[in-house]
């Protein structure tokens, strides 16, 4: 099929569609077509029990709301599957239970919202402590023991839209992976053929600048690709303004001037994932722990508010390596000062993911474009005021330097499923309304990325980190 520009089209994301199926072949355009089903879903799961059976969390992956939820009797945790259909669930997982004290137990079950939590229950969430167990819960309990273990169940009569780990457990730690499949569902896709041009994802640089402390206080919920999380907001300490950068004979120049971004020092889990990147100066692998920032959207005095801005979560790379740079910026406050500023040194400070703060926005306006914040050198003082707005109130902010130069960087991805054989699960990132994240908007699966022999485009899934012998699904459309 032919599709004269500028128009697309695609298989899109959708729950609401109507006798369209996502297909593919090996033989285009005669066939035969092969339907498009939902692959299996995978979770990763790391939690220690201490010796009073309570969990701490070491790093589990895309679970429900505030993760461990105690019970009457199990401690559990949700994972959201598929909307509810009349077809069979296969559950699956392999997992390890390490003795790390001196009265290592456990017991362990798989759970899943029932067929009548579907129909009475509250949208957009499992069934949590305080609902009626035994009408919105289904359960099967499975011997466990010391060392590695697999379970594989089946749910024959449908497809919960959440299932869940169950543990009772003192002096060990449990980690491992559950898969969840819901077997011959043909994927939540619906065919599209836009009427518009295809959309300017270019975004801006930006430079950022610093000003005079300001102390806040906000807890916030915020998703990105990593994680879900609290963060704990204290202060309101950096600016950023797009940015005219001049690289010897490069000019990029400034794309949306009415997006700006306002920096929230902020508080929240750890981590350290291993994150490689790409951008106009380097291509490298680096490693991220803790997040230091919320950058929110802002209204600068002078302009509109921005669009379609994201805000991101700043983490903080581990050991940055310094390099030289000949190049130029002006912003704003540059043509403000009178001239552009050169610099000479950059030193990569932190890795910037697009995130959703307090379910505000159903989806990412940009779930590709991520940024590195580069520490400048030198640095130009130029003190002026500032009035800004954004969702927390209006501030007048006293700006006193330039700090840092926000570049434009594409997440590598995940290795090809290696070996094709253990399922290579295609994950997102999820939050509890079942809205996942992936690096596209357009996205599909053929259900083997084993098979070279299948003939389509192919977009891989940005995923954080990886056990040996795990990796993301090819996606296809």
């Amino acid at each position: 099929m032919e599709i004269p520009p500028p128009y697309e089209w695609g298989w899109k994301s959708s729950r609401d569609h109507f006798a369209d199926d996502a297909t593919y072949t090996d033989n285009p355009p005669d066939g035969p077509w092969f339907p498009l089903f939902e692959p299996p879903r995978a979770n990763w799961f790391d939690v220690y029990f201490n010796s009073e059976g309570e969990p701490e969390d070491m790093g589990s992956t895309n679970y429900y709301g505030a993760g461990w939820y105690r019970y009457e009797y199990w401690w559990n945790m949700w994972f959201y599957n598929n909307p509810f259909v009349p077809n069979p669930k296969h559950i699956w997982l392999d997992f390890n239970i390490d003795p790390v004290g001196p009265y290592p137990y456990a017991e362990f079950a798989i759970n899943w919202s029932t067929d009548l939590w579907y129909y009475e229950g509250e949208p957009g969430r499992p069934p949590l402590p305080g609902d009626d167990e035994t009408l919105y819960i289904g359960r099967e309990i499975f011997p466990v023991g010391p060392g590695p273990n697999t379970i594989d169940f089946w749910i024959p009569d449908y497809n919960p839209e959440w299932v869940s780990i169950d543990f009772v457990a003192t002096d060990v730690v449990i980690n491992g992976w559950i898969w969840h499949e819901c077997v011959q569902t043909s994927m939540d896709l619906a065919f599209v053929i836009t009427g518009e041009e295809i959309p300017d994802t270019v975004r801006n640089h930006y430079k950022t600048w610093l000003f005079e402390y300001q102390p806040f206080e906000e807890i916030v919920f915020v998703q990105d690709q990593f994680m879900e999380d609290d963060l704990q907001l204290v202060s309101l300490e950096f600016l950023s303004n797009p940015v005219k950068k001049v690289v010897e004979n490069d000019t990029f120049d400034i794309i949306r001037p009415d997006d700006h971004l306002t920096w929230y020092r902020a508080f929240g889990r750890d981590t350290l994932i291993e994150v490689e990147y790409v951008n106009q100066f380097e291509s490298t692998t680096v490693v991220i722990d803790y997040v230091e920032w919320l950058l929110v959207p802002t209204q600068k005095e002078g302009h509109a508010p921005p669009e379609n801005l994201d805000h991101y979560k700043a983490y903080n790379i581990q050991n940055p390596m310094e390099f030289p740079v000949q190049l130029s910026l002006e912003d704003q406050f540059d043509v403000m000062y009178g001239s552009p500023e050169f610099i000479e040194v950059l030193w990569p400070r932190y890795f910037l993911t697009p995130c959703i703060k307090n379910m505000e926005h159903p989806q990412l306006f940009d779930s590709v474009t991520h940024y590195v914040a580069y520490e400048m050198i030198p640095t130009r003082y130029f003190p002026l005021p500032v009035a800004t707005w954004d969702q927390f109130g209006s501030h007048v902010l006293s700006v006193l330097e330039s700090m840092w130069l926000l570049v434009p960087s594409k997440k590598r991805v995940v290795p090809p499923c290696d070996p094709p054989t253990i399922g290579c699960p295609a994950d997102e990132s999820q939050n509890q309304n079942g809205v996942y994240t992936t690096t596209t908007q357009w996205t599909a699966d053929d259900g083997n990325p084993g098979n070279p022999a299948v003939n389509l485009t192919s977009v891989a899934v940005d995923l954080a980190m990886l056990p040996p012998g795990i990796s993301a699904a090819n996606v296809n459309f």
